[in-house]
This record gives structure tokens, sequence and C-alpha cells, in this order.
């Protein structure tokens, strides 16, 4: 499924620190057929709505990817719940997140990490 030109965006991302290699969370929340982003719990393929969660984690001095993707693994799965959105941007987002790929052994980085009781409060700028 594409979701370039035919579907409604909204990325809301945080990072620890302003260092470029920083712990950070990225949010996507997908809407087809073109139409508002709205609140409510994400994803919902009922409505065709979709939602993903990313996190990259610092390891032995290096970033590593962890996402979710419940089409794949229902154990890496994620979801978010939008409470308000107007001139705010406010909600929730929970799941659990793994890696896509890394060492072996004791190079090993941990392979999922939980994220629990995650809070947005965003002012949206037009």
């Amino acid at each position: 499924m594409s979701f370039g030109q035919e579907a409604v965006k909204l990325s809301i991302s945080a990072k620890k620190s302003n260092d470029i290699n920083s712990e950070n969370i990225l949010i996507w929340f997908f809407v087809t057929p073109v139409r508002e982003i709205d609140k409510g719990k994400y994803p919902d393929l009922n409505k065709q709505i979709y939602h993903y969660l990313e996190f990259n984690n610092i390891w032995r001095n290096d970033l590593y990817n962890y996402g979710s993707n419940r089409y794949v693994d229902k154990f890496y799965s994620s979801e978010s719940t939008i409470i308000e959105i107007d001139s705010l941007v406010k909600g929730v987002f929970s799941g659990n997140v793994g890696i896509g790929a890394g060492a072996e052994g004791n190079e090993q980085p941990p392979l999922y990490h939980k994220i629990r009781n995650g809070q947005f409060n965003l002012v949206l700028e037009k």
C-alpha cells in the first residue's frame, strides 16, 4: 500500500537532547483516502487509519532503530489515541518496538523495548 499523495500524514517527533545522535521517538499517522485526521484510537483498520511508532535508542554509543509493525508480528504492535486535535494535538501512546537487524552474541543490542504511558501535547502551527 502506498501512502504517497493519496493519504494525509501527521507525524509527531521528540528528541532527548539537541545532539544529532540523540534518542528520539517518532509517531506517524496515515489516513486514506484523503480526509482530516481526527480524534480517536489508531490504528483503526475499519476506518483505514494507520499508525507507526519508531524509537531510536543509543546502545554502546551507536543509534539503533526500533519500530512497530502489527501486520508482521502482533508482539511488535503499538497504538496511539489522539484526545484533542485543533490548535493543540494531545494524546497518549504505548507499544512494543523491535529492531530489524543487529549483531549477534555480546554485541547484540536489545531486540525490543516496551514503551508505556507516552504522552504528546503539541501546539499546531498553521
